[in-house]
């Protein structure tokens, strides 16, 4: 079993500062690449649940309950989903909806509206997955002119309308996990970006070193 010392948490409270960056700055091109690799993790994580038989909502994604992996073994994949307590199975297709779900379980701050209303699905999860991105990336989804000098501006923008469509109060109409992997060329940056927007990837590595998660992260990812 992998030892998990730390969750998404703890990692999106020391981000800025491991970046210098302060509130309402842009990333730079390595602090967003690191968040939007750990978006595709937490989605690809989320996809398995929803695309199990039967489906499974989780019901209490949050920072808190996403572990962080310290040293993985398995396709380099940092994120694991933690605290069950709350999930059920979905006992139809994932996108039919139920009226037998319990009301207003899960943690009020990322809790989806419908689920207040006892009739809902799988799209539940979604909505609460784009709260935690929005922590994640750090980011205005109404306004990111802050990003409008920067390389980074297309994929912020994408990134914001994919939130925005994630917390759709129609929740028929909101992305599935598959959907929104299908389409992360729109906001996922790789390692070939990197290199060509900033010539410091190696000394960052060095600066954040390899016991922080961020160093060791980068390292996996494109050492």
């Amino acid at each position: 079993m992998e030892l998990c010392s730390q969750n998404l948490q703890n990692i999106i409270a020391v981000k800025g500062q491991v970046f210098d960056r302060q509130p309402e700055t842009p990333m730079d091109c390595i602090e967003y690449y690191i968040s939007s690799q750990l978006m595709v993790e937490l989605t690809e994580c989320v996809e398995y649940l929803h695309t199990s038989r039967p489906p499974v909502i989780h019901r209490d994604l949050k920072p808190s309950n996403i572990l962080i992996i310290d040293r993985p073994v398995i396709g380099n994949k940092f994120l694991k989903l933690g605290d069950f307590g709350l999930a059920t199975d979905h006992n139809r297709n994932a996108d039919q909806i139920s009226d037998s779900h319990s009301v207003g379980k899960g943690t009020s701050e990322y809790m989806a509206p419908e689920v207040y209303r006892r009739i809902y699905n799988v799209k539940c999860d979604i909505y609460s997955l784009a709260i935690i991105y929005q922590d994640m990336f750090d980011i205005d989804i109404d306004d990111y002119n802050n990003y409008r000098n920067s390389s980074l501006y297309d994929y912020v923008e994408n990134l914001s309308s994919l939130i925005i469509s994630m917390m759709c109060p129609v929740y028929s109409q909101r992305p599935s996990c598959t959907d929104i992997l299908n389409k992360s060329s729109d906001w996922l940056i790789d390692r070939n970006f990197i290199e060509q927007n900033t010539s410091n990837l190696k000394q960052t590595i060095k600066r954040i070193g390899r016991k922080q998660f961020f160093g060791n992260y980068l390292f996996y990812k494109t050492m």
